[in-house]
């Protein structure tokens, strides 16, 4: 790298020039630039200080002098005390350390993404477990948000991950955003054909469309299930690393649902022909080891040395010659382009996705997908499959047992052997934990729908009631229930 002697200090050529420095600290806070950041710049060239190493390089008492310029608010002086807390060049990589946390969106009063940026690092994390981070349209415009604000920051690397130990990284679309021709939602079954679920102009295919061309590396760190459009995510990002336990699956078959062209030409780029075939015919998941045997993964590791490995692989990215990895990051995706479709082709292909999205298949795999009562079906059966991982003399030893009053536990099991039965039925207690909470919200859904039948109910007795006495008042007589409506007897 070339550098430069100024008096008796020098600078690395490639650095950041203090101007881009406040400039990119600016940009991290979110809020529009103040003329007090000129006056900063100009305060620090004045005490020799004209680019990144200058400034990471400073003493804690120059920095406190720092602290003290012209021009420092508090809120600017944090974003730049993150780029100092950035590991230096040539350093051994740290161990990642505990990630904390600023939120930037947020649904119902809860933050569902959250960006940080450590040097030129930027990490977005998804973290609405309670929706299993399900993409809906505010969670996919804060996610292209956050892109655009990492850049911005001058990161050279974004990592994008969910909370660590959730078991789901990403359920995937979230179809109650499906709108319909007469603009009603995805739940008004019945009333009005859907509109093209995944047009040019939705959140999710503009989300992958900013994942692709942006110009820093995506780097997904997969921790948990993926599915349906969450994999056409991880397939947009340039690097993947997961633990043995991710699993990656691709549902349109499933629920109905026309995956656009673009989408299937994700898979195709990254994927073997047959594999591609498999996941969008069947919607069966494939397991990390079989996406790393494809090259779909980059590398799998252990769950406790996820965060390590991220970290490690982020170091790497952001270590090397950023115009050179912006340059190769255009080059590759211009190189291996989407296969390219004839205007016959491509609308005979659009007609069919339309009759598709026209179609009882969707209504129905809509309908799966939000309906309480099917939704107790699905619950009904994962009981039951939990139910056979008990172990065979579960109920006998647990649910059945005598206890004596000398004993705090189940007869003839010592209090080492009963220690060591609840800690191997730890992952069983949290499903049924889960699976009691999902019963609990679909019961509430369920007396609301209770509520609202009651009140149609009542409706439809009065104005009965009301037909009939206008009826007898112009002589007509009692009515009578008569196919679809009511008809006077004569």
């Amino acid at each position: 790298m070339q550098r430069w002697a100024d008096g008796d200090a020098t600078h690395d050529a490639g650095a950041r020039s203090i101007a881009e420095v406040v400039k990119a600290a600016r940009a991290m806070t979110g809020k529009p630039a103040l003329a007090s950041d000129e006056e900063l710049v100009e305060w620090l060239k004045g005490q020799e200080v004209f680019c990144e190493t200058d400034l990471l390089n400073l003493s804690d008492t120059a920095w406190a002098a720092v602290q003290r310029a012209p021009g420092a608010t508090l809120v600017l002086l944090d974003a730049l005390e993150h780029l100092r807390a950035r590991p230096r060049p040539g350093a051994a990589f740290p161990e990642a350390p505990p990630i904390q946390r600023q939120n930037s969106g947020s649904i119902c009063g809860k933050s569902a993404v959250e960006m940080e940026v450590h040097g030129f690092i930027g990490i977005i994390t998804m973290c609405n477990e309670s929706k299993r981070n399900a993409l809906s349209q505010h969670v996919c415009d804060e996610l292209s948000g956050l892109l655009d604000r990492c850049c911005s920051a001058g990161v050279r690397v974004v990592i994008l991950r969910s909370s660590p130990g959730v078991k789901v990284w990403s359920s995937g679309h979230d179809v109650r955003d499906f709108k319909r021709v007469d603009g009603s939602d995805a739940r008004s079954f019945g009333k009005s054909k859907f509109q093209d679920p995944l047009s040019c102009e939705d959140s999710f295919v503009k989300l992958l469309d900013r994942i692709r061309n942006l110009p820093v590396p995506v780097l997904g760190s997969i921790e948990g299930t993926v599915w349906g459009g969450a994999t056409d995510i991880c397939a947009c990002c340039d690097v993947l690393i997961a633990t043995p336990q991710t699993t990656f699956a691709i549902t349109p078959a499933k629920i109905g649902l026309p995956y656009n062209h673009s989408g299937m030409s994700h898979f195709i780029q990254v994927m073997p022909l047959h594999i591609v075939k498999w996941m969008f015919f069947s919607g069966e998941p494939i397991s990390a080891d079989q996406a790393l045997q494809i090259g779909f993964l980059n590398d799998v590791v252990p769950v406790e040395k996820l965060e390590q490995r991220t970290q490690e692989m982020a170091h790497i990215i952001a270590s090397r010659a950023p115009l050179v990895v912006h340059l190769l990051k255009r080059q590759l995706l211009c190189m291996s382009p989407a296969p390219s479709l004839t205007p016959e082709v491509f609308e005979e292909l659009h007609e069919k996705r339309k009759q598709t999205w026209s179609s009882n298949d969707m209504e129905e795999g809509v309908q799966v997908q939000t309906d309480p009562l099917l939704q107790l079906e699905d619950m009904e059966k994962e009981t039951q499959v939990l139910l056979r991982r008990l172990p065979p003399d579960f109920l006998l030893r647990h649910l059945c047992e005598e206890c004596d009053e000398d004993s705090a536990g189940p007869v003839g099991l010592s209090d080492d052997e009963l220690a060591a039965e609840l800690k191997r039925l730890e992952p069983v207690n949290e499903d049924l934990a889960r699976m009691a909470q999902m019963g609990a919200g679909v019961a509430k859904r369920l007396k609301h729908a209770t509520r609202a039948l009651e009140g149609r109910a009542q409706w439809l007795e009065d104005v009965a009631k009301t037909a009939t006495n206008a009826a007898e008042a112009f002589g007509f007589g009692p009515l009578k229930m008569a196919g679809n409506g009511m008809a006077p007897l004569r």
